[in-house]
Parts: structure tokens; sequence; C-alpha cells
């Protein structure tokens, strides 16, 4: 059985044909990003951070959305998966510009998915950094800090600098206040269906003392959907809320293709309206969803004007 199964559905998405594509570009300047370092400098606890400018990072090509949990509810443990290994900032800041290349030219992603990158010069790499969602754990990437050590760790540990990086940047995080002091430790692999963080690094993690054995993706949170009331995040409302559960990796409820994109026809338009109904009715749709039409969370006309009129009434 899934473990989602005993989950509500709290969207409910209209869309005429076409495919779901997330993410609306908003052009970021590198400035807004590249904050950690400086706020990290003073603190005796904190590695090394090399800054955004100094691995000469490609810019994003979309704005980031705030962290949705702040502080950090849980840290996430990747490794790179590429038996490339790093022991001088030089070839530390060569691999970690292939990460950001592989993600954002082969996957399309908006820049390089992780929040930092441990090389095994003990350094750590900026990445999307403390306050932006991240791109690498589904119902993770806002409220877990996506840390990768460079390498495969399949059968082999990271070096003793890449480990003491890695806890000494969580301890950083708690002193910034960027990372709750009571932290759940995960590996990737316990978010989504990969082998990350390579099996030997993965046995590692579980004998470390804030490893969480069940974590809870953020669209389970409480069971009454995804944002705790009182949080910052609860107080928004309309696109800019649900685009932002769409970055974190909510999966889409129901997607219901109604009419041919000009004007739904009533007979299919009230059908939907029955869909929804049924849903709710038989406990799989929250009584308090949110309707949306597919170009509020995708960059799409879908499902065109006139129809999305309807659905905003």
């Amino acid at each position: 059985m899934s473990r989602f199964a005993n989950y509500k559905s709290i969207i409910v998405v209209l869309s005429t044909i076409g495919s779901l594509a997330i993410g609306t570009p908003i052009k970021l300047s590198e400035e807004a990003i590249s904050t950690t370092p400086s706020k990290a400098a003073g603190m005796s606890n904190c590695p090394r951070i090399v800054s955004r400018s100094e691995w000469r990072a490609r810019s994003p090509t979309e704005e980031y959305l705030p962290m949705v949990v702040s502080p950090s509810s849980y840290v996430v443990a990747h490794h790179g998966g590429i038996p490339h290994y790093c022991y001088d900032e030089t070839t530390c800041a060569n691999i970690v510009r292939s990460y950001q290349d592989l993600h954002m030219d082969v996957n399309t992603w908006a820049d390089i998915g992780y929040h930092f990158v441990i090389g095994g010069d003990g350094n750590v790499y900026e990445g999307r950094g403390w306050d932006h969602v991240g791109a690498h754990c589904p119902g993770y990437n806002g409220q877990g800090i996506g840390i990768c050590i460079i390498g495969d760790y399949t059968s082999r540990m990271p070096n003793n600098a890449s480990l003491e990086a890695f806890q000494s940047l969580i301890d950083c995080g708690i002193s910034l206040g960027k990372v709750k002091p009571d932290y759940k430790l995960i590996g990737h692999r316990q978010g989504r269906d990969t082998q990350c963080p390579g099996e030997t690094f993965y046995a590692h993690i579980k004998t470390m003392p804030h490893w969480e054995p069940n974590p809870v993706p953020l669209w389970g949170v409480s069971g009454k959907g995804v944002f705790k009331p009182g949080t910052k995040t609860a107080n928004l409302t309309g696109t800019q809320r649900w685009t932002g559960l769409i970055a974190l990796g909510v999966p889409m409820a129901t997607s219901t293709r109604v009419g041919d994109g000009t004007i739904a026809e009533k007979a299919a338009l009230n059908a939907a309206k029955k869909l929804i109904k049924c849903g709710v009715d038989s406990g799989k749709i929250n009584k308090t969803y949110v309707l949306l039409a597919h170009k509020q969370v995708a960059q799409t006309a879908c499902p065109g004007n006139k129809l999305f009129n309807v659905i905003k009434k």
C-alpha cells in the first residue's frame, strides 16, 4: 500500500489536454542568493563555505521560493553518485560546476538542486543556501537542507574531512537559526526510489544520533494538509502559496481535462464538479481543497483564458 494512502488530497488542478510542467521562471540576481558565507563568517563552529562567486556558479534561471519550514526540520544526505573525487578547491569547484551543469542542462532545473555540496578538501560549496527551496528530494525540498558529498559512496566511505564538514555545517545551521536543534537526519533514499547516498554512507548515517527512520514528507504534516497554522507560509494566499507546494514536490491530486481550451462545455464542466464532489464525499479530497488552473502551476496557457475565467469564479 502506498505510504500516502491515508492522506486526503488538498489540491485539484483543472487543465485541458497538455502536460504538467513545474515552475515559472523569474529572474533572480546572484547577489540575492549568495549570502551564506558572510553570515557564517563569524561563527566559530562553521566550516569554510566557498561562495557561489568563488566556485564560479552560473546564475539561476528562476527565482527561488523561500523555505516553507524555517528553521529546517530535516537534513537530507546525498552523494554525487559519480566516482569523481577531489582534495583541493580547484578540482572540487570544477566538480560542483559539473553538478550544476547536469542539473540545469540535463534535468532542466533552475540551478543546482542541493543547498550545499561538500568536497574531499573539507570545504563546503554554496548551492541554494539556507533560505531557498531546493530540488533534491520530493517532500523535503522545502523543509530539509540537502547536503551532497562529492563522490560515490556505494562501497566506500567519505573521507574524514568530508564527514567533519558535514557535521560542522549542520552545527553551523543550528547556530545561525537555519536548522532546528532537534533536526531529523535522513538519506535521500528515504524520500524517493534511489540508491543515494550510497549503501556504505547510508549505513553510517543510520548510526548518527539524529537519524530518523520514519520521516514525514511535508504534505503529510499532522494529517491536516501541508501547512501548520501560524507559520508564515500558512498566511500566504492564492498562486504564491500553491506554487510553493509544486516546488516542494507535492503530487497533483486530480487532473481533470475539460473542454477544448476556449470554453468548457457545460456538461463536461458539470461532470468535473461532480467528480470533485465525489472525491470530497468519499474522503479522498480534503473539504478545504484549493482549485487551481494548470497555468497557475506551470508555464503554460492551459486551460485557456475562458475556462480559466470560469475557474476563478
